[in-house]
């Protein structure tokens, strides 16, 4: 396998919303100015009526294009979503992401003092990134390829089509559902792994999702491969 790069990684944290408020009674907008002057965002939340309600009563404020220097390290930050039920974080990498999200937690504990009870934080991380595998892949396995060669047969060609099927899509989850809604729910998103959309079949690209840490993704897939490997060598 090779790791081409990534696409987006997200790293952020759930807590119960009593306790993702400042204890002093800041506003969205004291916190919104902190966020915005210390990450430098290019785009941050406007200053309106709903800038002044507690946190707690606030369903989402968004931040775009940002930066974190930390220990000589320039992290560049996606966006920073903040939510009366905790904040996320997109960035190159889910440890990249994480390392955000600490900064940001240590800010808002630090200067207003937001009480987080640490065995209440949940942390949730999203993982997407795109891979190139070995030539032919899944359609190594025996079955796959008895299965392939089946439908290959029914399919109808077309001008442009390649000259046989290939395999596109597989995906992994725990529950039924295809399409997950807010980062609260993301650890419900289905694992993933399918053809690239706009390369042909021969480059073997791939898109890759996973609720999981960059690395242990990286290190799936990794095995995937080899247990597909050892599956067809037998």
């Amino acid at each position: 396998m090779k790791f081409i790069g990534n696409i987006q990684a997200i790293a952020g944290i759930h807590v119960p919303s009593e306790e993702f408020s400042p204890q002093d009674g800041a506003s969205v907008r004291d916190i919104a100015v902190a966020l915005g002057k210390k990450y430098k965002f290019a785009i941050a939340p406007g200053v309106g009526n709903q800038m002044s309600m507690p946190t707690n009563l606030l369903p989402q404020i968004l931040f775009q294009s940002g930066s974190l220097e930390l220990d000589g390290k320039n992290i560049a930050i996606g966006n920073l979503n903040l939510e009366a039920t905790g904040l996320s974080i997109a960035s190159s990498s889910t440890e990249e992401a994480e390392i955000v999200v600490d900064d940001v937690v240590k800010l808002l504990v630090s200067d207003f003092h937001f009480h987080l009870n640490s065995k209440h934080v949940i942390k949730r991380y999203l993982s997407n990134l795109i891979v190139e595998f070995e030539d032919g892949f899944l359609e190594k396995i025996p079955l796959i390829a008895a299965i392939q060669n089946l439908i290959d047969g029914i399919l109808p060609t077309f001008p442009g089509a390649e000259p046989h099927v290939g395999f596109k899509r597989i995906g992994f989850g725990r529950t039924p559902e295809e399409s997950v809604t807010g980062f609260e729910n993301v650890q419900k998103s289905t694992f993933v792994i399918e053809r690239r959309v706009g390369y042909p079949f021969e480059e073997n690209r791939f898109y890759c999702s996973a609720p999981v840490q960059t690395k242990v993704h990286i290190e799936t897939i990794e095995k995937i491969e080899q247990l597909v490997r050892a599956t067809s060598s037998k």
